[in-house]
Order: C-alpha cells, then sequence, then structure tokens
C-alpha cells in the first residue's frame, strides 16, 4: 500500500527562529509512526502544521491525495484529520454529552468507533468537563477526535498524566484503530507507550529530523545519543 500521507521539507518558522526545518515523511494508511524528540525539538509544531493551525511556510503536504499544507484548520478536519492536544481543548463550560455531541454535528465522515462506547465515558455523560480530572480530559479530548471519523489522527502527549492501567488502555484502543485503517502519528516522551504502538520512529532535534528507524537502532544511533547525553528522554 502506497504513501497516505505524504510530508516534503516542510518548514515552519517564527520570526527568524526555524520550528521546524525541512522534515519529510511518509505514512501508510493504518500505520502507526512515533514523533519523538527533547521539548523544543519541533514536534508539536509538525502537527499543528499538519492540521492546519499553522500554513507552513515552506515544503508541502499531501494527504490521501489532496494537497493541504496551505488549507485552514477546519477543512483539514473535513476531509479527515484531526487531534488532541498536550493541553485539552474541551469545552469546559458543556457537559461531556455536549462536548461530543458539538464534534458529531461538525463531522463530515462516520466514525469508525462509538466515541463514548469506545473510551468508556458513559459514566461521566452529564458531567460538565470543567470538573473532569487530567486522565478524563485527555480522554474526551480524544473522543472528540474520534467522533469527527478522522482517517489520520494526531495524538500529543496522550500519555502524559495517565497511570500505567490507563496507558494500557489507551494502547490497546489506538492499535484498534490502526486495526481499522485509521492512520496515526504519537508525539509522546513515554517511550514505553511509543515502543508498545510501533517499532518506526522519528527523532527530531531542533527542527530537524535526526534519524528514522526502531526505537532499538535509535538507542545505538551516536547522533541520537548524543542530542539526549545518553538518557532515556526521547
Amino acid at each position: 500500500m502506497g504513501a497516505f500521507l505524504k510530508v516534503d521539507q516542510i518548514s515552519k518558522r517564527f520570526g527568524g527562529f526555524y520550528a521546524v526545518n525541512g522534515l519529510s515523511f511518509e505514512l501508510k494508511q493504518g500505520e502507526i509512526l512515533g514523533l519523538v524528540g527533547p521539548n523544543g525539538s519541533g514536534k508539536t509544531t509538525c502537527i499543528n502544521v499538519l492540521s492546519g493551525i499553522y500554513a507552513a511556510d515552506g515544503g508541502t503536504v499531501e494527504f490521501d491525495g489532496k494537497m493541504i499544507h496551505t488549507m485552514p484548520s477546519y477543512k483539514i478536519s473535513n476531509i479527515g484529520i484531526n487531534r488532541t492536544y498536550q493541553i485539552p481543548k474541551c469545552f469546559h463550560s458543556l457537559t461531556v454529552k455536549e462536548n461530543i455531541d458539538v464534534a458529531l454535528a461538525h463531522a463530515k465522515h462516520k466514525p469508525q468507533v462509538d466515541p463514548v462506547e469506545f473510551l468508556e465515558l458513559q459514566g461521566i455523560m452529564g458531567r460538565n468537563a470543567g470538573t473532569l480530572n487530567t486522565a478524563q480530559q485527555k480522554t474526551l479530548d480524544l473522543a472528540r477526535a474520534l467522533a469527527t471519523g478522522p482517517k489520520l489522527l494526531l495524538v500529543d502527549e496522550l500519555a502524559a498524566g495517565l497511570n500505567p492501567e490507563e496507558t494500557e488502555s489507551m494502547t490497546t484502543k489506538l492499535l484498534h484503530l490502526s486495526e481499522q485503517g485509521v492512520s496515526i502519528i504519537v508525539v509522546e516522551h513515554l517511550l514505553s507507550f511509543v515502543h508498545a504502538l510501533t517499532k518506526r520512529v522519528i527523532v527530531m532535534n531542533a527542527g530537524k529530523q535526526i534519524f528514522e528507524g526502531d526505537l532499538e537502532s535509535a538507542s545505538k544511533d551516536p547522533l541520537v545519543n548524543q542530542v539526549y547525553l545518553g538518557g532515556d528522554a526521547v
């Protein structure tokens, strides 16, 4: 199966600072890719570009045969890309049900799963999102994204704040989505979470890709080790 997403030499700068500088990669339908690197390496900026939050300053992004690097975020959502955020973007004054209903009302694609049942949110549907703990808000953020029926799901630090049991459950759910044909890009610091999801990672540093391959090979790569000083913070 050919590439579903083609990212070619994208760049994003803020003034004279390049947050992403010449990043290229491809992703197949149903594939999971880990995007890892130290804080400030450009991971979140990359998915901000892919989701239309930022317009790319250079390069191209092709998704499912369409060039999307100049599209606004709502059009990108409409063609099948959605995401979660490091800090969940729920409507705090609305209930969990109302948050999901808003996403469903604007969806252009049928969800691959029922987000409420899939993420086991039945017991908190009547609660205001602002009363939820971090793990619950992250789960709601994911539910809102899934309600739009994404073909490509971008998840940003989804495991942060989850306990081991919640992390294992989330791993199982993301793998199930992949089996349903949803492509997934995972931005994450927790390497055990990434390793459980995929063997393929891109390591970024200072806006550039410095490695692409499996985690075991990354741990032996001299440049990756130099960036992380022998630590495990990738």
